[in-house]
């Protein structure tokens, strides 16, 4: 092992032979070499943590990755108090510094009919609400030596969401392979990061369809299909086919006529066209009339609101403790 991936205090474990497995599935021959690595086990979280900042100052180091939020805590995850605490306490002393803190956290256990998209980390909802970003991960499909996932940001404090997209790993003894992957459309429909509008042109990429089948694949409710495909009617990007079933209409997605030619000059009926499709919701719903905000502010505001921070420190984390109402 290099001297810069050492073990701490607590002795060699799995990570750094994972590290090396990683390097070599991205064509390294060895770890970078201002990697640190310094095991926590069988030390006090304050100590630990005094001792990271220290390294941190001493190699200028920029990036730290606590693994992970439950042990570090060493509180009540559910106990907004606790949650507090650890950040105030101990992250902000890194942010000072000029360091970037990744936090590991986990998802409470899944329950029957729940979406695990639309769950959080365990415990307190300031655990996100604290955080500038918040990515998670999920296991779609897994087999003998592979791991695919699928990753979403659902939170982000400086600027729009990233689209989610594909990451596949492949496992053998020396190597760690890891390779992205774009996903689909009918893949992209199902993610509730997107808008609804955005979902629904997702969703009628491959054909036609009537607006159950639209909420089906989706999951989203059926009355929220067809507000969005009445706002995608008055904007020109969808259009009824003229077959009915069951009282329903079904609807296509309308293709700009730059994009609806092929190479000889004919129509191609395969094509699709997929634009950004902004957000029906009118800024009210998030502030109060009169108040200035853009669309993308006015959407994280309203989360925030959601998962339980009040309306007025949304806005302040959100637009800044020193905005005024325009």
């Amino acid at each position: 092992m290099p001297a810069t991936v050492r073990p701490g205090w607590g002795g060699w474990s799995s990570t750094p032979r994972r590290v090396w497995q990683l390097c070599r599935g991205a064509g390294l021959k060895e770890p970078p070499t201002d990697l640190f690595y310094l095991s926590a086990v069988g030390h006090a979280t304050r100590e630990v943590l005094q001792t990271a900042l220290q390294t941190c100052e001493e190699h200028s180091v920029k990036l730290l990755t606590v693994d992970s939020l439950g042990p570090a805590l060493q509180g009540d995850a559910e106990a907004a108090r606790d949650v507090i605490g650890f950040y105030r306490a101990s992250m902000d002393p890194f942010r000072a510094l000029g360091v970037a803190v990744l936090i590991i956290d986990h998802q409470a256990r899944l329950q029957a009919g729940e979406s695990y998209q639309r769950k959080g980390a365990f415990g307190s909802v300031y655990k996100a609400n604290l955080a500038r970003s918040v990515i998670q991960a999920e296991a779609t499909e897994r087999s003998e030596g592979t791991l695919s996932l699928r990753i979403r940001q659902k939170k982000h404090n400086f600027g729009p969401l990233a689209d989610p997209f594909g990451v596949k790993l492949a496992f053998s003894e020396e190597v760690v392979s890891v390779e992205a992957v774009e996903l689909g459309a009918t893949d992209l429909a199902e993610e509730a990061t997107l808008t609804a509008p955005e979902r629904v042109k997702l969703a009628l990429q491959d054909g036609p369809l009537y607006p159950s089948e639209i909420a089906e694949t989706t999951g989203m409710p059926a009355k929220t299909v067809k507000n969005s495909l009445t706002g995608l009617r008055k904007q020109g990007a969808v259009e009824p086919t003229g077959e009915k079933e069951n009282r329903e209409e079904q609807v296509r997605i309308i293709v700009p006529a730059s994009l609806s030619l092929k190479g000889d000059g004919t129509r191609d009926d395969s094509a699709r066209a997929l634009s950004p499709v902004p957000s029906e919701r009118p800024l009210s719903d998030e502030l109060e009339p009169g108040e200035g905000a853009t669309l993308e502010q006015a959407r994280r505001i309203r989360k925030l609101v959601e998962e339980g921070m009040s309306k007025r420190l949304a806005r302040e984390e959100v637009l800044g403790k020193g905005w005024v109402p325009q």
